[in-house]
């Protein structure tokens, strides 16, 4: 698999970054509730912290892990700036790097890649407030929301890093301009009745908790991050998030481009407006897709290219962002717990804050607080001192529907512990010879032994009876093997964040991120997340 490697801090100074972009939610909040006016954003892709000297020239990567490209035409031909001059490996637009057999090891140039990226994000970021203020206006078309001043100060006085990057709330709330702010008020109101959710309000500076859900330990945190700034907040807002770790919002694609067009315009959605109506016969996500989408193009019979996310052609990930993206990417839509099972019908554009998403859907993000605590971790080494070289993962039968109609093998955690088990045949890998791809044919008994440590843990769940009790009588899906303890190899129950075992290894695989079972939350201190 290609893989990319994000550290994650939780840090006091992690705390302060998301307050800062609670803010940033809360402050264009009261500025969409309000008014509508012109507005445009603009996407930028997340940079991925790496450390060279930790890749060590053993560890493996197959190929196959797909990225997605955002609205590209599935048969679109490749331009020269797409090839890498330095390692003949292909930058695909659609996310994928393309290896280059003749080449270096691609790890080598997705660090390169990011580090550049980060380090040349950083040396853009405004360092005055009229700078902020102006790159503001550039990027966003509109003059920043008021308290910007307040706001600008507050970055500064915590090092916040990235003074300038709110793109992810301006294209979450872009289609909102488009709204009547009676409109829009309507349906805020209508969501604090909807089940699954709690509601947070602030109202002269105090912030309360209602709803469904009001007593949830997720509740109680953001009330309390929000606590922390609320008396900046003029007016009174109300922000209904929902409970679970999926998203709520999906319109069709039609009537969000016509949403964001008003919405540039400074124009207001109306009853009178008329959409052409989608082909016969499509999925909801084809739906929410756009008419040249690969996953259209599928369903409709189409022929179309994979790029190598599928067949012999070896792929790493080098744009995450584009890499779930199903609308570009039909043949994986199988391959995922959430986007096999999701019932989420085209839904239309009302206000919930939810916590996982993907681009097609129209929630408005927010991070999650849990594993941000100092004390998360009883016993966590600094990175270089973690002694266990190896590919961690422990999960519960999560992720999908566990059911005999679904083809749950399939999902992303069961062939994760599938592979992990894997004790027959050979597999050939590709590896680094000082620098220089190299590859080789091993068995997979030796390479699961020396580098994975994966496995289902626990009880089987989320799961019905028959197959309950088919995993249990499995011999391959041995879903009782706890973490070991690091001073006697007695076994413990597993228990995140607090086994020595754990902490000491030094990849933690995260086999759903975004959608479903895992959200940005997860991830910590001195801890690479490999996704």
């Amino acid at each position: 698999m290609g893989v990319t490697q994000v550290q994650r801090h939780t840090t006091k100074r992690s705390r302060r970054v998301l307050a800062f972009l609670l803010i940033a939610l809360v402050v264009f909040l009261v500025n969409y509730q309000r008014t509508g006016t012109r507005y445009l954003g603009r996407d930028i892709s997340r940079p991925l912290a790496t450390a060279r000297k930790f890749f060590s020239p053993s560890l493996f990567a197959e190929g196959g892990l797909s990225a997605r490209n955002e609205h590209e035409t599935p048969s679109a031909a490749l331009a020269a700036n797409n090839l890498s001059p330095s390692s003949g490996h292909t930058f695909h637009p659609n996310g994928l790097l393309l290896v280059n057999p003749n080449g270096p090891h691609p790890v080598h140039a997705l660090i390169d890649n990011a580090e550049k990226r980060w380090k040349n994000l950083l040396e853009r970021q405004s360092s005055t407030l009229d700078e902020a203020a102006q790159e503001y206006k550039r990027r966003y078309k509109r003059n920043p929301p008021a308290g910007f001043d307040a706001w600008w100060r507050f970055a500064k006085a915590n090092n916040v890093q990235l003074v300038d990057e709110y793109d992810q709330i301006s294209r979450d709330f872009e289609p909102y301009w488009a709204m009547e702010p009676i409109d829009l008020r309507h349906r805020n109101k209508v969501m604090q009745d909807r089940e699954h959710t709690f509601t947070l309000s602030i109202k002269d500076g105090r912030v309360s908790r209602h709803g469904e859900h009001a007593e949830l330990r997720r509740a109680k945190d953001m009330a309390n991050l929000l606590s922390k700034f609320s008396k900046h907040v003029p007016g009174e807002v109300n922000m209904t998030f929902i409970i679970d770790d999926q998203p709520a919002v999906m319109m069709g694609w039609n009537q969000k481009e016509r949403m964001l067009e008003l919405a540039r315009q400074g124009e207001f959605w109306g009853p009178s407006e008329f959409l052409e109506p989608d082909p016969y016969g499509l999925s909801h996500f084809a739906k929410a897709c756009p008419p040249n989408s690969p996953i259209r193009h599928a369903e409709q019979g189409n022929p179309v290219s994979h790029y190598g996310s599928m067949g012999a052609a070896r792929s790493f990930i080098h744009d995450h962002p584009k890499a779930v993206d199903v609308c570009s990417h039909p043949e994986w839509r199988k391959l995922h717990g959430y986007t096999a099972t999701s019932q989420l019908e085209v839904t239309p554009l009302v206000p919930l804050f939810t916590w996982a998403k993907m681009g097609i859907h129209s929630d408005i993000l927010v991070t999650p607080l849990e594993q941000y605590d100092d004390d998360y971790l009883v016993h966590d080494p600094p990175f270089q001192l973690k002694p266990k070289n190896k590919l961690m993962w422990r999960g519960s039968t999560t992720g999908t529907e566990f059911r005999k109609d679904v083809n749950w093998e399939q999902s992303q955690r069961a062939r994760l512990h599938f592979m992990g088990a894997e004790k027959e045949g050979k597999r050939e890998i590709m590896w680094s010879d000082q620098g220089k791809l190299a590859l080789a044919n091993t068995t997979n008994r030796i390479l699961n032994k020396k580098f994975m440590d994966v496995s289902f843990s626990g009880e089987p769940a989320q799961c019905d009876s028959e197959t309950c009790e088919k995993m249990r009588q499995s011999t391959v899906l041995n879903l009782f093997i706890p973490i070991k303890s690091a001073s006697n190899g007695a076994a413990t129950p597993f228990k995140p964040g607090h086994d020595p075992t754990l902490n000491g290894t030094l990849t933690l695989f995260d086999p759903d991120p975004r959608i479903g079972t895992t959200f940005p939350g997860r991830g910590t201190r001195h801890r690479p997340r490999i996704l």
